[in-house]
C-alpha cells in the first residue's frame, strides 16, 4: 500500500532536525532551525504523492488517488506542530507530552472507528479524513 510511503515524508523530514535539535551541546538559540522542516515537509507532502500518482497512473478523482492526496496534507499539517514539539521537548515537557499523544491516539481511533463504521463502502477515504482531522486537531492545540 503506497500509503506507508506518506509516513516516508514524515520521517524524512523531521526525525534528522529532532537528533539534531534534540542534543545537550545544542543551544537555544539554535532551535530556530526546526522551523526549516516546514519548508522541507511541504516540498515531500506534495512530492511523494504526487510521484506515487504519477508514476502508478492513480487518478486523484478515484478515491484510492484522493486518499493519497489526503494524506500528504496530512503529513504536512502534522510537520507544522514539530517546531512546538521540539521546543516542548528541549523544556522537559515529557508530561505535556505523554497526555498529548495519550489523547490523539484515543481520538485518532475513535475518529477512525466512527468514520470506518458510517462509510463502509469507502474505507480508504475514512482513513484518509481520520488523519486528517486528528492531524489537525494536534496542530490547533499546540
Amino acid at each position: 500500500m503506497h500509503f506507508y510511503l506518506l509516513s516516508t515524508v514524515i520521517l524524512t523530514t523531521r526525525e534528522g532536525f529532532r537528533r539534531a535539535l534534540m542534543r545537550d551541546s545544542v543551544d537555544e538559540g539554535s532551535l530556530g532551525y526546526a522551523w526549516f522542516v516546514l519548508p522541507l515537509g511541504f516540498a515531500l507532502s506534495i512530492a511523494v504523492p504526487a510521484g506515487v500518482i504519477t508514476s502508478q497512473k492513480i487518478s486523484t478523482s478515484e478515491p484510492y488517488g484522493l486518499a493519497l492526496v489526503y494524506y500528504g496534507v496530512a503529513a504536512f499539517i502534522e510537520l507544522c506542530a514539530e517546531p512546538y514539539y521540539i521546543r516542548a521537548m528541549r523544556k522537559s515537557a515529557f508530561k505535556l507530552r505523554l497526555i498529548a499523544e495519550s489523547i490523539s491516539t484515543i481520538v485518532r481511533s475513535a475518529l477512525t472507528y466512527l468514520l470506518v463504521s458510517m462509510n463502509q463502502q469507502n474505507v480508504v477515504m475514512a482513513f484518509a479524513y481520520s488523519q486528517v482531522g486528528i492531524n489537525f486537531f494536534i496542530f490547533a492545540r499546540t
